[in-house]
This record gives C-alpha cells, structure tokens and sequence, in this order.
C-alpha cells in the first residue's frame, strides 16, 4: 500500500490591510487633519456647519481636529447629543478616508503587478505616486500658513434695541452679550459685542450703554473734551493690560493725542495705541468713544502683533488700520 502524499494547502496571501494596514490608517489620519484645517480656514466664521464642527472661539488645535474639548463637567459631557451626532460625523469622514486610502493603494499594487504584463501599467502607476504626494505637499503647505484674502468680504453686524449697524470681516464671529438692571428707578442696560477673527489675532469690541440717569445730567450732550477722554481711558481700562509703566505711558500719551471727530453725526474722540495685553501679547488698538443723546458706545478695532499660536496668525498693524477704516465709513447709530 502506497504511501499518500502529504500536501500542505497553500497559505493564503496576507490582506492588503494586514500588509499596509498602519500606512492605511496613518494616511487616513493625515488626511483627516489636512480636510479638517482646510475647512476651519474656508468656511465662512457665522455659518451654521463651522458652528458644529468647531464650536465657539478661541479655538485650539484640539478644537479644529476633533470640534470638542473635555470640559470641566467631566467626561460625561460628551454625551451629550451634539457631541455624539458630532462624534458620529466624524467617524463616518474617517471612514470616508480609509475607503479612499485603501482603494487608492489597492488599484497602485494592482497596476504594480501587472507591470511585467503591461508595462504601461507600472508608468501610470508611479505617475499616480507622484501626483498623490505632490497633491499632500501641496495640502500640507497650505495647512501651515493662513490663507490671504484677496478681496475682503465683509459681513453687517446689527443691532435693533441699540440701534446700531457696521461692517466688519465675514471671518468674525460674534459673541454677544446684554445685561439689564434697575437702578435709583430707572432701567440701565447694555451690550457688549467681541467679533473674534477665527484665522488671525483681531477683534472689533463694540458696546453700547443705555444709563437714562446718566444721559440726563446736566451738561450730558454735547459732552465736554474732558469727559470723552474720561469714558475713553475706562475703556481702555478694560482691556486685560499688563500693569506696566509703559503701558501707563502709552494710554496717556495716546489720550493727550486724541481727536475730536464726528463719527456718525455724533461727538466722538478717536485714538490709536500700542500696549501689551495680557491675552494677545503686543496689541495695536484703533478705538473711539462716541455720546449720543441718550447712549455712549465704545468700539475698537484690535490686532496682535506678535502673539504665537499654531492657530491665529499675527497681524500688521495696517490689517488694523483697513478695518477700523471700514468700520468708522460703515457705522452707523440711532438718532
């Protein structure tokens, strides 16, 4: 009786997964975080789809590639619905990269094996490397400088109750608050409005003050030199400014050159000043305080000049001159 052979089947060829499953996931990855700071950079600040995908500013490098921060609520925090809907949008975008990753690689070794056959197979093959990793240099390159805007577009800021309008960057985004509260029987309120650019260190500060007390004092409107220049430094005053000497200087300095000026048919002192500020580093601010006969409004147009983030570029201070041009030729008040 003969003996059988013996015959192994034979092993299975590993998966492309399981050969190049790390380059898969690692490009995917890279992708992911190349679309994602592609479109925190080109969305319009104020539309609704950047508002879910990256939340409100400041943001953080962790805001921009995941859209949400652990809180100090703690980790349930992120169960709730937004975070979840978000959570599962953001799977299904990974998803996306991993399919177009492993079909790429797929049809690259594909086009590589038949390249003995059809050697036209092995040309395109490489011609279709080269592009892939130009096409990444090229995305990478512009993930690691703020996109110029050649042709600013601007976007109204409005409000009914203060009777208020202006223009400013369609890259800010508005945060608003308003406060309301009786006093010696008579109502104060106010707003107060931070535009904060997503891409480059710049903010408009805006608010306005309905105090009825205040607004009649005798001698109210139209308001002495002095008593601009008093409401002007408060203003200043509320900036996070480091208590320095130089600081002190430059606020007095920049108060004795103060104009008087008429911004939107209103008296107003309009001023310009270099400080450090204790959030923004090295500032340049354009700022002017306007009394009507029944409110005051501040507003200021403030840039960062040297502040370092991997986020928010510095700006020169002519970025700050074209907005507060913009805005002072915008605005607009109630009579």
């Amino acid at each position: 009786m003969g003996s059988e052979s013996m015959h192994s089947p034979p092993a299975e060829r590993p998966t492309l997964l399981e050969r190049r499953g790390w380059l898969v996931f690692a490009t995917a990855v890279v992708l992911f975080a190349i679309e994602r700071f592609l479109l925190f950079t080109t969305l319009p600040g104020q539309d609704q789809t950047h508002g879910f995908l990256f939340g409100e500013p400041p943001y953080s490098m962790f805001d921009v590639l995941l859209g949400f921060e652990v809180p100090d609520e703690g980790l349930l925090f992120l169960l709730q619905p937004h975070n979840l809907l978000l959570a599962s949008a953001q799977a299904f975008h990974m998803a996306l990269n991993v399919a177009l990753v492993y079909s790429g690689l797929w049809l690259i070794e594909r086009a590589v094996a038949g390249a003995r056959r059809h050697p036209w197979r092995y040309v395109l093959a490489s011609a279709a490397i080269i592009a892939a990793c130009a096409a990444s240099v090229v995305a990478a390159l512009s993930c690691l400088s703020t996109p110029t805007v050649s042709q600013e577009e601007y976007a109204p800021f409005t409000d009914s109750e203060f009777g208020v309008r202006f223009e400013h960057p369609s890259s800010m985004v508005p945060q608003v608050t308003r406060d309301s509260r009786v006093e010696a029987g008579a109502r104060l309120s106010s707003i107060t409005a931070r535009l904060v650019d997503r891409r480059e260190v710049t903010t408009i500060f805006f608010q306005a003050v309905d105090d009825p007390i205040l607004a009649s004092s005798p001698g109210w409107y139209p308001p002495s030199e002095s008593q601009l220049r008093l409401f002007a430094a408060m203003d200043l005053g509320n900036l996070a400014l480091d208590h320095t000497p130089d600081n002190s200087s430059a606020v007095d300095a920049a108060l004795d050159a103060a104009s008087l000026e008429k911004v939107a048919g209103f008296p107003a002192l309009t001023y310009r000043v270099f400080l450090n500020d204790a959030d923004l580093g090295y500032i340049y601010v354009k700022g002017a305080n306007i009394v009507t006969p029944r409110r005051t409004y501040t507003i200021m147009a403030i840039g960062g000049l040297s502040a370092e983030s991997p986020l928010h570029e510095p700006v020169k201070a002519e970025r700050v001159d074209d907005i507060w041009a913009r805005l002072l030729s915008s605005i607009s008040l109630e009579r």
